[in-house]
């Protein structure tokens, strides 16, 4: 009988003790769930908008008592201005109710197009945030925290046309070759390095020919301007690209895309590509000389196609730099 008491008290003990260790474990994360993470990709039915069928919609989460979304507002009174001029829908997120009635009247936004949501919540560390929705309601753009002038600039460029550019890869882009008498490039990026002969004198000559000279004529007669239907079409039809690391590419990237980071591009082009057909190379969200580098990688192991998709996009990309 002592026995079996004795047993039984193990077993309450040995229960208390895993409840105990579970809470302990799990009870902050229930207590406090991990938010949401914003990325190029995620689907925004979360924040319950009710979305046009619009090819973009801009989506603007700011806070008037956030110190960059104050040093911001004449650059998001230009992007609804614009977004009325271009009727490109715009919605406004806000903490609370006070901040929808100020930001309706200060951008000239219909109340209705300004809703109240738990930012934090919803995936947001700092504000301003401002995203672009695609057509499948997934998100296509995403610049968070402080925009200096240029990149205000830039972007309003950028949200007034629904074009994108197609270039073609140029010597003139990669960083400068080397002096007579080198035999080869090597260029580091981040962990990756990238090593590749040096281009013959009749490579660099059929280069230029095929449109890719070294002159300032020649790279603006490579450029091609499409819109996004045109673009995905094109990109159904070709071999669609994206060099950037593992890392980044799983943060977001176009649905089609594959994945062969730079540092590795010279030995699976040649594997996983075929040199006969179209490359698309989305320079979107990849830096401008890794997106180069990534071009004249393909032109110099003899891919007769190649193209880079909005060259220098991510240039307009901004870092968080405020908390609400």
């Amino acid at each position: 009988m002592n026995l079996r008491r004795v047993l039984k008290e193990a077993v309450y003990v040995g229960v208390g003790a895993v409840i105990l260790f579970s809470l302990q474990r799990y009870g902050n994360t229930l207590i406090h769930p991990t938010p949401l993470r914003l990325k190029i990709g995620s689907q925004v039915s979360f924040l319950k908008l009710p979305l046009s069928n619009a090819e973009r919609t801009y989506v603007l989460f700011v806070s008037p008592s956030a110190t960059y979304s104050q040093q911001n507002l004449s650059f998001h009174q230009q992007l609804a201005a614009m977004c009325a001029r271009k009727r490109i829908p715009l919605w406004v997120v806000v903490p609370d109710a006070n901040a929808a009635d100020w930001y309706a009247q200060q951008l000239g936004v219909p109340l209705s197009f300004v809703v109240v949501r738990n930012l934090t919540k919803v995936g947001i560390v700092g504000t301003p945030t401002l995203m672009t929705v695609g057509r499948t309601g997934a998100i296509d753009g995403l610049w968070e925290g402080y925009m200096r002038s240029a990149y205000q600039d830039a972007l309003l460029t950028y949200a007034g046309t629904h074009n994108h550019i197609i270039s073609s890869p140029s010597l003139d882009n990669v960083i400068a070759i080397p002096a007579e008498g080198v035999k080869q490039l090597h260029i580091q990026f981040g962990a990756g390095a990238v090593t590749l002969p040096r281009p013959s004198p009749s490579q660099e000559a059929q280069y230029a020919t095929q449109g890719h000279g070294q002159n300032s004529s020649a790279i603006a007669a490579a450029q091609r301007i499409v819109s996004e239907l045109q673009l995905e079409e094109e990109i159904r039809s070709a071999q669609f690209i994206d060099v950037r690391d593992s890392v980044d590419f799983d943060l977001g990237s176009r649905q089609a895309a594959t994945n062969i980071p730079l540092s590795r591009l010279q030995s699976r082009a040649a594997v996983e590509l075929d040199k006969s057909k179209l490359v698309l190379i989305d320079c979107s969200r990849t830096e401008t000389a890794a997106c180069d580098l990534a071009g004249y990688v393909l032109a110099a192991q003899g891919f007769i196609s190649v193209g880079l998709v909005d060259r220098g996009a991510r240039e307009l990309s901004c870092k968080v730099s405020d908390v609400m």
